[in-house]
């Protein structure tokens, strides 16, 4: 048997193997979510984007969580995002989540009148390690307008010395970039706005 046939057959192989890497990637978010059983109910056609929160973890690259939020929700919901500053805030108590899972009526009702919003999506910062490895954990929670309770929320936490989440880089980066190497995609463990963009995108993943 000729060595042109064994070439070809392994090369069919191994992109066999690279398509099927990608697909148990995308089949399987690093988000957990969690959604109401009425969610189907709730008619979600403009959903505001909170300033993320940073508890602990502090503000630094907040702004950058937040636009990651509202590009992926935008590309994922299926509904228009708006952006909410600071400055809508001012005034208002913050979006800190009471018991079982309801949050500040007053706040969430001027912010739905003002912006005439069917929801709110409220994050949290969990964990941040800047330095490498870093890690970032997030959590959001999808806040209906009309009652004030989370009917959807979901929760990540990026390691880039775990394997998951190194596959999930490269998988991001082959979709997005096209052709890497090695050292393009893993640059993208580095930087903290491309991580932060990946924990957004796993997070809308989840949604229903």
């Amino acid at each position: 048997m000729s060595l042109r046939p064994l070439a070809l057959a392994a090369a069919a192989l191994g992109l066999c193997s690279c398509v099927v890497t990608s697909a148990t990637v995308d089949e399987a978010p690093l988000a957990q979510p969690r959604v109401v059983s009425d969610f189907d109910t709730y008619r979600l056609r403009r959903v505001g984007v909170l300033p993320v929160l940073g508890g602990e973890y502090g503000e630094v690259n907040n702004d950058d969580l937040q636009a990651a939020l509202h590009t992926e929700f935008t590309a994922r919901g299926g509904f228009e995002v708006v952006l909410i500053g600071m400055d809508d805030l001012v005034g208002l108590e913050p979006m800190r989540a009471w018991s079982r899972g309801w949050y500040q009526p007053r706040t969430i009702l001027e912010l739905a009148r003002r912006h005439r919003l069917d929801a709110l999506l409220a994050g949290t910062v969990t964990a941040r390690q800047a330095h490498p490895p870093q890690q970032l954990g997030m959590s959001v929670d999808l806040v209906a307008s009309a009652t004030g309770q989370t009917i959807w929320s979901s929760s990540v936490h990026l390691d880039a010395s775990e394997e998951r989440t190194r596959a999930s880089v490269q998988d991001w980066a082959e979709r997005s970039v096209g052709d890497v190497t090695d050292s393009t995609w893993e640059a993208l463990l580095l930087s903290p706005r491309r991580f932060a963009q990946l924990a957004a995108r796993e997070l809308a993943r989840t949604l229903p």
